[in-house]
């Protein structure tokens, strides 16, 4: 049997030769590495979320959590509700095409008819969707009639997309005016805040007298608003001349 090899104590203690080379950690490759992939989470987790509330339409998100169309209130539209409006209410949209932002109300109304009639909340419904314009900042839009008021659903296309929803109750204040009381109202799963309210009703109702105001041959006599339907006694301008903007353009003009 051969003799062990024997090592002095320099020797043990010696470091082995190594000529391999030592490949220290790429950490600023890691480190971009890792904030790409948080910065790919957050995006996917804000489009989820923004898509789940219904602040913004998220092609696909939205669908997913039923944000991209409005509340459904069961009203439904049809050629037969929309003639039977027109024939409770023969308000002729007639002549030559109009800008209601720049045009005087005498341009745009003219004649008058008088109105003792209920409708529907599927008749009003069809008309405001058959004469919503080319570009209308509310699509999808259903009107349904309760005790005292109504209930709004629709998509708004202007500022934002989202579906939008209001519960809100009118009294008629004088010929041309009406009062509002806001009791629900929601963008997309946030609920406006009750603060609001009084901001908006008087922004709504600043809004519509006004325009109610400068309408020549309108009048209220009468205004209800019932489950399902609404009754209205007074008078109409007999004529009206078509816009491009459809019957949001009477919020303009």
């Amino acid at each position: 049997m051969p003799d062990s090899p024997v090592f002095s104590k320099e020797e043990i203690l010696k470091p082995a030769d190594d000529d391999r080379e030592i490949h220290k950690p790429e950490k600023k490759r890691h480190r971009f590495r890792t904030f790409f992939i948080v910065l790919v989470v957050a995006v996917i987790v804000v489009v989820i979320a923004v898509g789940a509330t219904g602040a913004w339409n998220v092609p696909g998100v939205s669908a997913i959590f039923g944000m991209n169309k409005p509340k459904d209130l069961g009203v439904k539209t049809s050629a037969e509700a929309l003639a039977s409006l027109k024939k409770k209410i023969p308000l002729k949209i007639t002549g030559e095409s109009v800008n209601y932002s720049t045009a005087s109300p005498s341009e745009i109304f003219s004649g008058k008819i008088s109105v003792n009639e209920e409708t529907t909340s599927e008749e009003i419904t069809s008309w405001l969707n058959r004469h919503n314009g080319t570009n209308p900042p509310v699509t999808a839009l259903q009107v349904s009639f309760i005790e005292g008021g109504m209930e709004i659903s629709g998509m708004v296309n202007q500022y934002i997309h989202a579906p939008v929803y209001v519960q809100v109750m009118v009294e008629k204040t004088g010929e041309k005016s009406i009062g509002l009381d806001l009791q629900k109202a929601k963008v997309g799963l946030f609920s406006v805040p009750e603060s609001y309210y009084d901001q908006v009703e008087q922004w709504f109702e600043n809004a519509i007298n006004d325009r109610m105001a400068t309408i020549p041959n309108f009048s209220m006599d009468t205004v209800e608003y019932h489950d399902g339907f609404s009754y209205f006694k007074g008078t109409y301008p007999e004529n009206i001349k078509p816009t491009n903007q459809g019957w949001s353009g009477l919020v303009d003009y």
